[in-house]
């Protein structure tokens, strides 16, 4: 069994939180755990995200270290420089003093998000969002519509 870390930090309310959630790989399904969900009141620094991080892996108050060396193979965040930073970002500090077989990946929805940005405004995508707006509302409205598309993915 693998463990892979996805950590994010969002606002809400003009706050700073931190959502943590890892995924255990288990006969090639994909199982999400949320960790915890920590409102940040200190710096956001890396070195206290790394703490802060640390902290929520805690059982009992006790860092299952051996388990994070050799399990974490992948610690997935966004690409600000305190998470992905190359000299003291959380995700060097962590391979170095707590995972060193992970690996550092960007956060795929963050990349998905930021493509479909830039793509946004060409006719072509504008054309494309349109079009599955539309079809969206046909079979989103109507069970009848929605139960025969249903029927037509599973024959996919």
């Amino acid at each position: 069994m693998w463990l892979s870390v996805v950590i994010k930090i969002s606002t809400m309310d003009n706050q700073s939180w931190l959502s943590m959630h890892y995924y255990v790989m288990h006969n090639w399904v994909r199982i999400p755990i949320l960790i915890s969900l920590d409102r940040v009141v200190e710096r956001l620094g890396s070195d206290n995200l790394t703490k802060v991080i640390m902290k929520a892996l805690m059982i009992n108050g006790c860092v299952l270290r051996d388990q994070i060396a050799q399990k974490l193979i992948c610690f997935g965040v966004d690409g600000v420089n305190v998470f992905q930073g190359a000299n003291s970002g959380v995700t060097k500090q962590m391979k170095e003093n707590y995972a060193p077989h992970s690996i550092r990946v960007h956060c795929m929805v963050h990349h998905t998000n930021l493509a479909m940005q830039t793509l946004s405004g060409l006719p072509l995508m504008i054309q494309l969002e349109n079009l599955l707006q539309t079809l969206h509302s046909y079979f989103a409205h109507s069970p009848k519509r929605h139960l025969e598309f249903t029927k037509l993915a599973q024959l996919m």
